[in-house]
C-alpha cells in the first residue's frame, strides 16, 4: 500500500467519524420540551423611544419559568397585532429573564404583542429615559455551527496531512 493510499484511507476513517460525530450532537442535543411539560413565555416590555420622524422603537424582552426551551415559530401564538415589523423577534425562548432583547420600530402609537396564552399592550407614552442596546443575534445560527465543528477539524486535518505528501 503506498502512502496517498494509506492517507486516503485515514482520510475515510477521519471522515466516518467526523460524520458520526456530527449526528451524534444533533441527536443528543437538548430539544425542545412539550407544551404540557413546559410553562409557557410571558413578554415584557421596556420602554419606547420616539425616532424623531414619526416612528417610535419598542423594546420587548421575555420571561420563561422551568428548565426546558420553548419553540413558538411567528404566527398564531407569536404575533404582533399590526403589522409592525420586528426586528429579532424571538421564536426559540430559553428559560430566565430576558429584557429589551429585541425591537419594533413602527409609526404606531400602541401595539401589542401575543405570546402564548399572554398578550402585552404597550403605549408609546412609556418613553425610555435611557434607550437599551438590543443584542439581536439569533440563536438559532449557534447549532449549525456546533455541528460543523467535526468537519471543521477532519479538513484542517486533511488538508495539513496532504501538505506533508506532496511536501
Amino acid at each position: 500500500m503506498t502512502i496517498v493510499e494509506a492517507s486516503a484511507r485515514r482520510a475515510g476513517r477521519w471522515f466516518v467519524l467526523c460524520l458520526l460525530s456530527a449526528c451524534a450532537a444533533l441527536f443528543l442535543s437538548p430539544s425542545p420540551a412539550s407544551a404540557a411539560t413546559t410553562f409557557d413565555p410571558v413578554p415584557t416590555f421596556g420602554c419606547a423611544a420616539a425616532n424623531g420622524d414619526g416612528t417610535f422603537t419598542y423594546f420587548f424582552g421575555f420571561t420563561l419559568d422551568g428548565t426546558a426551551t420553548v419553540v413558538l415559530p411567528i404566527g398564531p401564538d407569536n404575533q404582533f397585532t399590526t403589522s409592525a415589523k420586528a426586528t429579532g423577534q424571538p421564536t426559540e425562548f430559553v428559560p430566565g429573564v430576558h429584557a429589551d432583547s429585541f425591537s419594533v420600530t413602527t409609526t404606531d402609537t400602541t401595539l401589542q404583542w401575543h405570546l402564548a396564552k399572554s398578550n402585552i399592550k404597550v403605549s408609546s407614552t412609556s418613553l425610555c429615559t435611557n434607550v437599551p442596546v438590543v443584542a439581536e443575534a439569533p440563536a438559532a445560527l449557534v447549532m449549525p455551527f456546533a455541528a460543523a465543528a467535526p468537519f471543521a477539524l477532519w479538513f484542517a486535518t486533511m488538508r495539513r496531512r496532504s501538505r506533508r505528501v506532496q511536501g
